[in-house]
């Protein structure tokens, strides 16, 4: 469970935060050993059906902004005379509505790590980096690291979604095609035909889905729009879980998603490790932003096990994770350097991801090309066929 707490440290300051936890007690008993205040500790509850309409920050342009402040803050400009500066160049209006929060919350002297929390908008290692920024004097480098993450995690979503749309763009226009000729048509020509019995066995298999659609067009056009807009959200509530742990059964693309996971958390491992946020913390801020209930359940079991004592690499799942990457990390725990090792292994899965997305596309098109001939050969025999005949019975 997640929990969201407020707290105050022994100087004053106040932290606010999320934690994954058992239980609020077992969130409280974490910040007490943290030597903090505790204020409220809130129980976030699980995401509902209207979640999917709220506003999040658009991820391009919230690059193009942590690019802009990094760079504006190594030449020594306030940061909220960035905030202000940046308030303009975005288009998405809520964007700009937080960018223009944050002002109005640092001209009142609070923490932007604390702004952008209260937004709401933003991904949970935001806050976290941003945070560990502001402690350390390194706020440049943290909106860099930001930057560079999420646009690397960017590249590889839009290779994927590459990798799928040409297939399910060819799909789409085949069953549009069927369905026109089928119920507009196929019909037309089948009703001037002096013997119908007398046709192919591809007009009879296409008469039989014509008499089908016609038939059952309403149903069938309800199903369609279930399917669009019902199913997406069963994933997203009900079936959730279970999505996510099928998704990875999926040949090729289940590949995909599980080294692309990977990089994210060895990636993710790296930045916080190297901000300095200690192994608990970093293992609940990735259990937050990993997007996949198995591998969210299997860093649960990891933080469980850091917690008793043991090793992050002992309880990584096989098969999840590469026997390369858990060795990497083996090493990097052994070594005491976990930044590096787990960067070459993002670097190194990265590539991989590349080569698997480009070996699915190479697969996948001449087989997109295979089936849209197959659908075209069987309407073209399936109405030529009745044409040719209705001229011969003309002549």
């Amino acid at each position: 469970m997640i929990f969201r707490y407020r707290a105050q440290t022994y100087e004053g300051n106040i932290v606010n935060g999320t934690l994954d936890a058992e239980s609020a007690s077992a969130v409280r008993n974490i910040l007490l050993q943290r030597k903090f205040i505790i204020k409220s500790i809130k129980e976030v509850k699980e995401t509902s059906s209207f979640d999917m309409f709220i506003k999040k920050v658009n991820k391009k342009e919230m690059i193009f902004v942590f690019k802009n402040f990094s760079t504006m803050l190594r030449a020594g400009i306030p940061i909220i005379q960035a905030v202000e500066m940046m308030q303009d160049q975005v288009k998405q209006p809520e964007f700009r509505k937080a960018l223009k929060k944050m002002r109005i919350d640092l001209s009142k002297g609070l923490l932007l790590s604390q702004s952008i929390l209260e937004t709401r908008m933003f991904p949970t290692l935001v806050t976290a980096i941003i945070r560990i920024g502001e402690e350390t004097g390194g706020l440049d480098k943290s909106f860099l690291q930001l930057s560079s993450f999420f646009l690397k995690q960017d590249k590889t979503t839009g290779k994927i979604f590459g990798a799928m749309l040409y297939p399910i763009v060819t799909m789409v226009a085949a069953i549009i095609a069927m369905w026109y000729l089928t119920t507009g048509i196929l019909p037309t020509i089948l009703n001037v035909l002096p013997n119908k019995e007398d046709v192919g066995w591809t007009t009879k298999a296409l008469m039989m889905v014509s008499d089908v659609m016609g038939k059952h067009q309403t149903f069938i056009g309800i199903t369609i729009l279930l399917l669009i807009f019902v199913v997406p959200w069963l994933s997203t509530t009900v079936f959730r879980n279970q999505k996510d742990y099928i998704i990875l059964k999926i040949p090729g693309f289940g590949d995909i998603i599980r080294k692309t996971k990977a990089v994210q958390f060895t990636t993710t491992l790296a930045i916080l490790a190297e901000a300095g946020i200690n192994i608990t913390d970093a293992l609940d801020i990735i259990i937050q932003v990993i997007g996949n209930e198995a591998f969210r359940d299997n860093i649960r079991e990891v933080k469980g096990g850091v917690m008793k004592g043991e090793t992050i690499s002992k309880n990584l799942s096989p098969k999840l994770f590469d026997k390369l990457v858990i060795t990497i990390v083996s090493i990097g725990e052994s070594t005491g350097d976990m930044q590096n090792p787990l960067r070459d292994i993002a670097e190194f899965l990265d590539d991989e991801v590349d080569r698997t997305i480009n070996n699915m596309i190479t697969l996948i098109t001449p087989l997109s090309i295979v089936f849209m001939a197959g659908i075209v050969t069987i309407i073209v025999f399936g109405v030529i066929g009745p044409m040719y005949s209705m001229y011969g019975s003309i002549q």
